[in-house]
């Protein structure tokens, strides 16, 4: 006779497998209502409603009507643990019954760490919204797994939590605030647990407990020295993705260590094969190294050399990132001039991101690659930038911009749908974003009313609080460039000279004394600039000021000046 297999935990269908037969038997199954076990022989027909009363054998604790059977019980927390990853794969509307699954089984049977973890895994899977996540059961589970860790003598059980907490961190701002502000706790938590166990990790364990912590911007310096340290004990260990992963944890907190050039040296000496790492695997350890503005000549020569020669693996965001990387750094590499053709050969056009797009001609006009940037324009224009403008972002339109202008290079369409998205955006961009697409703006020649209203707008509503000097003086010299009115502005800038003149370099302030001497302005702030003037000399005579001083100096003494120096250069 052919049987019917059924994974079931208490009256829940987990998995079912049906012969072709239409009949099978059930033979044993436990009632719940009586917790009394008996023998029947019931049909049931494929694709039927399974009977709630049939449910696997469950010790009930207090009960001595069923010893625990540890075969069983085993058998039970993995029925759980799959029922609930069939859970966390069908989306958030399943989500208050991942909890219900939960608690049910932790009413029978004390829950250990791969109960725990599955029901977080199956929320983290899920998707799930804030207003689906029951803030006291999440809360419930977390405290359970903060007391396993807490006395825990296994290190995998630290990595574990660590993970499940930064990728729960990945689900705000829907994850409740009363979830969110107890992770830093609990990552503490980890740290202090982890820190005298770390000799106990693989690199692989480092590199998820670094990426972890980085990831949720916790975690001291202290412990990712320790784990640095550690790591450089477990080199002979080197795989691209735990390498790659340690690097970027590192490099996102912005913490130098001899870790870098260590593996390094390692890869560059032929200690670790780079060939072995996949694409994704270099470009994150490439980004890594620009981050921290590390160099390191041999290693970077041997990375373009694995590029250029396996260039058909990489993915458009790869190529944008490792791009990016070495025009980071201001270093060359062979590959950079192949990037268009293979972008073009291989369609990797149609998956480039805004980010990605303004990454690239970026990193061309930094290195001197100024065809390519012409280039991308030209072939990209319609295909990559024009119909994702408004995906653009404020660094996004300001790298292009930028990249046009110091390379000269003229395309009408795109430098007028990215002035229109930065019109668009104005309200939300940082300060040195607004100095950079307002002067590269006016180095192409762009007359954009939008552009100069939006940012002039903006510009008085923050006064030119907490910008950098470069901003202020960039911008201001930008509208005067243009022809637009910049009256208002000044008298901003007037204040911040007031407060933190010494902030402002021989540059900066060479560039307001021009401004200030514009014969375009209206009379009635003659004096004030006046009093500004002064406020600078006296500033030209206490530090040493060179194209500040020769500013200041009267019009026809500058004339005489230049003149003098051109037939000194002819004699």
């Amino acid at each position: 006779m052919a049987k019917l297999q059924l994974r079931l935990v208490r009256g829940v269908l987990v998995e079912r497998s049906v012969p072709r037969k239409s009949t099978a038997r059930w033979v044993l199954f436990a009632d719940k209502s009586t917790s009394s076990l008996a023998s029947a022989q019931i049909s049931i027909k494929p694709k039927s409603t399974i009977p709630q009363q049939i449910c696997w054998l469950v010790h009930r604790r207090g009960s001595a009507t069923f010893p625990p059977d540890r075969k069983r019980l085993m058998y039970l927390r993995r029925s759980v643990v799959q029922e609930l990853q069939a859970l966390g794969r069908k989306g958030p509307a399943n989500t208050p019954n991942i909890f219900q699954v939960y608690n049910r089984f932790a009413q029978q049977v004390q829950p250990g760490m791969m109960e725990m973890s599955a029901c977080v895994r199956a929320l983290i899977e899920s998707k799930a919204g804030g207003n689906a996540i029951d803030a006291a059961d999440l809360l419930s589970v977390l405290g359970q797994l903060e007391d396993v860790v807490k006395h825990t003598s296994d290190h995998r059980d630290l990595v574990q939590f660590s993970w499940m907490l930064a990728r729960l961190c990945r689900l705000r701002p829907s994850l409740p605030r009363s979830v969110l502000t107890r992770i830093p706790q609990k990552f503490e938590i980890v740290e202090a647990r982890a820190r005298p166990l770390l000799s106990r990790f693989d690199l692989r364990d480092m590199s998820l407990m670094a990426w972890a912590f980085a990831k949720s911007s916790t975690g001291s310096n202290e412990m990712f020295h320790d784990i640095g340290q550690a790591a450089l004990g477990r080199l002979d260990q080197l795989d691209g993705r735990h390498v790659s992963n340690l690097l970027w944890a590192f490099a996102t907190i912005r913490v130098e260590h001899e870790l870098f050039s260590w593996i390094a040296g390692q890869l560059a000496a032929g200690g670790g094969n780079l060939q072995d790492f996949q694409q994704l695997d270099i470009s994150n350890t490439i980004w890594a190294y620009a981050t921290v503005q590390c160099q390191h000549p041999e290693f970077f020569s041997l990375v373009a050399s694995v590029v250029n020669n396996r260039m058909h693996e990489f993915e458009a965001q790869g190529l944008a990132t490792t791009c990016w990387s070495f025009a980071s750094l201001k270093t060359q590499a062979s590959f950079i001039p192949c990037i268009i053709e293979h972008l073009e050969a291989n369609r990797l056009w149609a998956k480039l991101e805004p980010r990605q797009c303004a990454m690239l001609v970026w990193s061309f006009a930094t290195l001197r690659h100024y065809g390519q940037v012409e280039a991308f324009c030209l072939l990209f224009a319609d295909r990559c930038v024009l119909h994702q403008i408004d995906s653009f972002h404020g660094q996004d339109v300001s790298s292009f911009l930028w990249a046009m202008s110091t390379t000269r290079v003229e395309h009408t369409e795109i430098s007028d749908a990215l002035t229109r998205r930065a019109s668009e955006i104005a309200h939300s961009l940082p300060a040195q974003a607004m100095s950079n697409i307002i002067w590269a703006a006016a180095k192409l020649q762009v007359r954009s009313p939008d552009l100069l209203d939006a940012f002039t707008t903006e510009a008085t509503k923050r006064q030119f609080r907490s910008w950098p000097p470069v901003s202020i003086t960039t911008f201001c010299w930008a509208l005067a460039e243009m022809g637009h009115d910049h009256t208002e502005l000044l008298s901003f800038v007037g204040t911040e000279l007031q407060t933190r003149i010494r902030h402002f370099n021989d540059i900066d302030l060479a560039t307001v004394v021009r401004l200030l001497r514009s014969p375009d302005l209206p009379a009635n702030v003659i004096l004030q600039h006046r009093r500004l003037l002064a406020d600078i000399e006296e500033e030209a005579g206490r530090r040493h000021l060179p194209r500040t001083s020769e500013t200041l100096l009267p019009q026809d003494t500058v004339a005489s000046a230049s003149c003098a120096r051109s037939r000194d250069s002819l004699v």
